[in-house]
């Protein structure tokens, strides 16, 4: 039986939405707009649904792998973990972590982008709301995923999950620059030091008046004169030995912490105390500058003769320390520090100074020579340069003695007036010293932050087993440890009674017998008055002033100074310029007595250094990155229908303004912009004439009018 069906076509709804505007433009009175599609829908081009396009997939693929490179990346920083920082791989590795903040947010945008859009196309076809879409459309970035939620007014749990993705991408890109970073690693070295023993160390030219060695004598300690300031006030002299801080002033100054030690750079604090001057933002008060017990510090060496291979060049402790940097680590070591206790002794001086009246009556200058020139002139303990300078030794101090051994120090300066005449009446022109003498016994514990760079950062007392500390070198106890004692033995009686004679008298003249007159001082005197130029001070007739007015605890300072760096420089005073000779003390020849300690040399180098923290977050993120990047090859894969989505041009679909060929509903938005590129739309108002004007985009020309909006006009 023959169907009783129409043969003729359904209207379509783009046809069936022409014929409601054109029917209400009848019933308006509208003259009719003839709009007509450029074919028929049985002339249209027809598409099956989408099919797995494997170029696409291959595509999404390669963009998927691209985070893995960040994955690699961290894998061989820890890989590379504590290697040397100037090998070629971690050179280039730290090279690759300063673009990598540039790339990650690149890849990061791409993946994330795609993947959003991906996940839009996916619910559009599972079905969705208007709201969720547009919420994935607007999050392309950071800032969007927070506005467009607030826009829409949308709340679920997906706005946060969004926001929390985006905020990833700048925490990844920090994290691919600092996975591996230089960094300074360090290595402990064990090391035996040798120093000078000053406890052991004999003033030589008792037993050796050696003509070329009392010259060398003088000349090391006239060098110590002459040196700068920054030699005599610093941490080590000119030739590095290190000084000795005096432990008097730090004991008058400071609390010992619990193990006895002072610092020299300032007062020991609490913890309690540091954290409250830091919270206040006060700094910790440091009103010390460490006085020196010498213008010459303490000669040392490292002696790693079992460890490394002696050279046959002078080995100084700069030397060696290059050395061991050298074998260990060549060129990559930065810097080495190093830490060790030493065992030391200093005499110490406790001064009384004050002026002494003298009538000096109608004495002149040609008479001075034959003057009184002391109160101790018929001492048999008293020594005199013949210029003014006289020291009293005490002769009678022993071994045996219970009180420190009494020095005595007086300096002739009178007045003169303007003929070189002394002036008549009581004039205050001699200044007189008395000294308690002691050793003090300490233990320093050195700091060198670099090879050259040493200083005693701590002192305490000796816990060692040490004489009285009311005995001095002048009795003899260097000459108990330095040799076999026999008290019997002709070389230690000899020794022994003449030490302190000589000595002193060796001392007054030492920075030589030239006269300069009553009316100055020598260069030994004037270093009381001026430690930095005392010679230049010597010269200077006009500016002597006599030492009394120093003071007492100045004065006492200095001699200390003084008597300390001739005794070193009578010691030996070619190790005081030249170091310590690793040779001379194998073979046991020299003048010096040493000791040795066991120090530690801490060995800094750099190294690639990876954060494992870092490294495993950039990681995670990597891999979700890889992940994301999968799910949008897969929902790409097996989308069925057109991408719509994310072109403009798809707003032109089925619109009764644009008359154009509509092609085949499964066209992508991309393929209509392609075909239509040439095409020219406007938005503006398509019916002008009404008195409401109809906003749309519309393709412009004789049979559908599109004009500009104009302000003065309403629209529906």
């Amino acid at each position: 039986m023959p169907s009783t069906r129409s043969e003729l076509p359904q209207a379509s709804p783009y046809q069936l939405q022409h014929q409601e505007l054109d029917s209400g433009d009848t019933e308006k009175g509208v003259p009719q707009v003839i709009v007509a599609e450029t074919s028929s829908e049985d002339e249209r081009e027809t598409l099956s649904a989408n099919r797995v396009s494997y170029g696409g997939v291959i595509v999404d693929i390669l963009i998927a792998i691209l985070p893995l490179y960040f994955v690699a990346f961290a894998i061989v920083g820890r890989v590379r973990h504590d290697t040397l920082a100037s090998s070629f791989r971690n050179v280039a590795l730290v090279q690759m972590a300063a673009f990598n903040p540039t790339i990650f947010p690149i890849l990061f945008g791409l993946i994330t982008v795609r993947f959003i859009k991906a996940l839009a196309n996916y619910k559009l076809e599972k079905g969705a709301t208007v709201g969720s879409i547009q919420h994935l459309l607007g999050s392309r970035s950071l800032l969007s995923s927070i506005t467009t939620p607030l826009k829409l007014g949308l709340i679920n749990c997906l706005v946060p999950c969004i926001v929390l993705l985006w905020i990833l991408n700048p925490i990844g890109g920090q994290l691919s620059l600092r996975v591996v970073s230089v960094a300074s690693n360090y290595t402990i070295v064990p090391s035996q030091i040798l120093y000078l023993d000053r406890s052991a160390q004999d003033f030589t030219p008792v037993n050796m008046p050696w003509a070329p060695f009392i010259t060398a004598m003088g000349s090391a300690f006239n060098t110590a004169l002459f040196s700068p300031s920054s030699s005599k006030n610093g941490t080590q002299d000119v030739f590095g030995n290190i000084q000795i801080p005096m432990i008097e002033p730090l004991i008058a100054k400071q609390t010992a912490d619990v193990d006895g030690w002072y610092t020299t750079v300032g007062r020991n604090i609490s913890k309690v105390e540091a954290a409250l001057l830091d919270a206040i933002d006060q700094p910790a008060e440091v009103d010390f500058i460490p006085i020196y017990s010498s213008l010459y510090g303490l000669p040392w060496t490292r002696n790693d003769t079992s460890t490394f291979e002696q050279s046959n060049i002078q080995n100084t402790t700069l030397t060696k320390a290059e050395r061991i940097k050298s074998d260990l680590f060549g060129s990559d070591v930065i810097n080495t520090k190093s830490t060790f206790n030493i065992e030391t002794s200093y005499m110490h001086l406790d001064c009384s100074l004050d002026a002494v009246i003298i009538d000096n009556k109608d004495i002149t200058e040609e008479d001075y020579e034959s003057a009184v020139k002391t109160s101790w002139s018929n001492g048999t303990d008293v020594v005199t340069n013949g210029q003014g300078l006289t020291i009293k030794y005490d002769k009678s101090h022993s071994m045996n003695s219970t009180r420190p051994r009494l020095i005595g120090l007086e300096s002739w300066l009178p007045a003169t007036d303007d003929t070189n005449h002394l002036l008549s009446g009581p004039q205050l022109s001699l200044s007189q010293a008395w000294c308690n003498m002691s050793t003090t016994y300490v233990e320093a514990e050195v700091y060198c932050s670099t090879n050259s760079n040493c200083t005693v950062a701590r002192l305490r007392p000796s816990r060692r087993d040490n004489p009285s500390p009311v005995l001095s070198p002048f009795d003899s106890i260097t000459w108990l440890k330095g040799h076999d004692f026999d008290p019997d033995d002709e070389s230690y009686q000899r020794y022994l009674n003449t030490i302190a004679e000589t000595f002193f008298d060796m001392f007054v003249s030492a920075t030589g017998n030239a006269s300069h007159g009553v009316s100055s001082l020598t260069p030994l005197e004037t270093f009381f008055w001026n430690p930095t130029s005392p010679f230049r001070q010597a010269e200077e007739d006009d500016s002597a002033l006599p030492l009394y007015k120093l003071g007492s605890e100045l004065f006492s300072q200095r001699f200390t100074q003084l008597v300390n760096t001739y005794w070193l420089s009578g010691a030996d005073p070619y190790t005081m310029t030249g170091g310590i000779k690793l040779e001379d003390q194998a073979r046991g020849t020299g003048y010096t007595f040493t000791d040795n300690t066991a120090g530690q040399i801490s060995i800094e180098k750099r190294v690639l250094s990876c954060h494992v923290l870092f490294m495993a977050l950039l990681m995670v993120i990597s891999i979700a990155l890889c992940a994301a990047g999968a799910v949008t090859a897969y929902l790409n894969a097996t989308r069925r229908g057109p991408d719509v989505l994310d072109d403009f041009v798809n707003s032109l679909r089925h619109s009764p303004y644009v008359h154009v060929d509509q092609g085949p509903t499964m066209e992508d938005g991309e393929a209509k912009a392609r075909r239509l590129r040439g095409t020219v739309i406007r938005m503006g108002d398509v019916r002008p004439d009404d008195p409401v004007g109809y906003v749309a985009i519309g393709t412009p020309n004789e049979r559908q009018p599109v004009h500009p909006l104009n302000h003065g006009r309403q629209y529906i």
